[in-house]
């Protein structure tokens, strides 16, 4: 063999080899994995439900109720943000960030907005607390918490009740309209079937309206591709 060809098998060899540790290096592309996440909005008051907005009828009957899915809280309380999530495949960190935004907060109007996006920082659902004075700084930001397969819990306290004197009649005293925002698929909390009713000699009975009645007010669900 002469020597041109001796060094033309050479720099095939190298280039080969290069070639070879070039592609152990290199990062592997993982596949993408499609999950989802949903989250639960859950009762933020620590007073009675009075089923509705004041003593109207439960939200969750839409041919009764103009106003929107609100849940009526009344007597003076903290009110905290509360929502639970899951999601179906493992996702380093958080699965969503909650927003503070401060509204009005004069007389009649004091109005505390929680906004929910997800991982990418894209809007999924929000949440008002009207009639809620806040202990919470505007622009304030909290993670949202999941783990695969187990509902975890995310509480952010976000003031009390305010006290609405001279709203009228009907808005006296300490209460909160928890609101249901855009995006949340509304759920029975309470059943107006059942609360409020008369059950004699009681009658507006509320004894199945407390804030330990296990029921939440919405959810959503939300599909993303990992890694993005």
């Amino acid at each position: 063999m002469n020597r041109k060809s001796t060094l033309t098998k050479a720099v095939m060899l190298t280039a080969i080899f290069t070639g070879l540790v070039a592609g152990m290096l290199a990062p592997k592309s993982a596949s993408a994995v499609y999950m989802s996440f949903t989250a639960e909005l859950w009762p933020g008051g620590g007073g009675i439900l009075t089923c509705g907005w004041h003593n109207g009828p439960c939200y969750d009957d839409d041919t009764l109720v103009l106003s929107g899915p609100a849940l009526d809280w009344a007597g003076q309380s903290s009110i905290t943000y509360k929502v639970r999530a899951t999601m179906s495949a493992t996702l380093p960190g958080k699965s969503g960030t909650g927003y503070v935004t401060i509204g009005s907060q004069l007389m009649c109007t004091h109005l505390v907005i929680v906004d929910l996006s997800d991982v990418l920082g894209i809007f999924q659902t929000g949440t008002h607390y009207l009639h809620t004075s806040n202990s919470i700084a505007n622009g304030t930001t909290f993670n949202i918490n999941a783990a695969v397969g187990v509902w975890t819990t995310t509480t952010k306290t976000l003031g009390n009740t305010a006290t609405e004197t001279g709203c009228g009649a009907s808005w006296s005293g300490h209460h909160v309209h928890q609101i249901a925002g855009q995006g949340w698929t509304k759920r029975s909390y309470p059943d107006h079937t059942t609360c409020n009713v008369d059950e004699l000699p009681v009658t507006n009975n509320v004894t199945d309206c407390w804030v330990g009645a296990g029921y939440k007010q919405g959810d959503r669900t939300w599909w993303l591709n990992f890694p993005f």
